[in-house]
């Protein structure tokens, strides 16, 4: 019985050490901050990598002894101290056509008697085979339905060249590639 009440008496004092060092404040507020500067690493690599290198220092100043929790934490603000391994965002591919006019200016040219809807085509189709090659699907797509339409405006007008013919199996190529699996 004398046993038991001193087993009983042991456990019930080293109880709140181990629930302590469970749940440190300290230790918890440091998690939260390193949870915090390893997503600003995906957006602000450079201000993570100082922001990290900041906690990194003020666990050290703390004087407790080290545990494989506190090593965790060292290795992952080490990691992003270190900056990132690749570019978080790639960059954007160089562009080979020139630009289209934003919808505005598209709004404005529609009332130009000046514009030109098969050069409207061409940059429209070369836009969408710069898509199809990316993954755009979806402006591909619709890139291709707006060229269509440029045709179209040109097949209501009487035209008939073989600049018009060439564009019409472009439109009809980058289709068939977009349908296919």
């Amino acid at each position: 019985m004398r046993a038991l009440a001193l087993a009983f008496l042991a456990c019930s004092l080293a109880l709140p050490t181990a629930a302590q060092s469970l749940i440190d404040p300290d230790r918890a507020w440091l998690r939260r901050q390193a949870d915090v500067v390893e997503l600003r690493a995906l957006s602000d690599p450079r201000g993570a990598a100082e922001q990290a290198r900041e906690l990194k220092a003020r666990l050290r100043a703390d004087n407790r002894p080290g545990d494989g929790e506190r090593a965790q934490l060292e290795r992952r603000l080490e990691r992003i101290a270190a900056g990132p391994a690749l570019s978080p965002v790639p960059p954007a591919p160089p562009r080979t056509s020139e630009p289209l006019p934003t919808s505005l200016e598209r709004e404005r040219e529609l009332f130009v008697s000046e514009r030109d809807p098969l050069r409207t085509a061409d940059l429209l189709l070369a836009r969408a085979a710069e898509g199809l090659l990316e993954g755009r699907l979806d402006a591909a797509r619709s890139d291709l339905s707006l060229a269509a339409a440029e045709l179209a405006v040109l097949q209501a007008e009487g035209v008939n060249s073989p600049a018009l013919e060439q564009a019409r199996r472009r439109l009809a190529e980058l289709e068939a590639r977009l349908s296919a699996p």
